[in-house]
């Protein structure tokens, strides 16, 4: 997903929490708490 600098309109990528044409930061959007619970899970199924 392609998210927009609210200062200057440039796309930034969804990875990255400021712009880097500008150095805006990005608004922060919430995670979903149970996808930050089972994290851990995850990166150990990718070994």
């Amino acid at each position: 997903m392609v998210n927009f600098c609210p200062q200057c309109g440039q796309k930034v990528e969804e990875m990255f929490h400021f712009c880097p044409a500008c150095g805006g930061r990005l608004p922060v959007q919430e995670e979903d708490p149970q996808v930050l619970e089972d994290f851990p899970a995850t990166v150990l199924h990718m070994f």
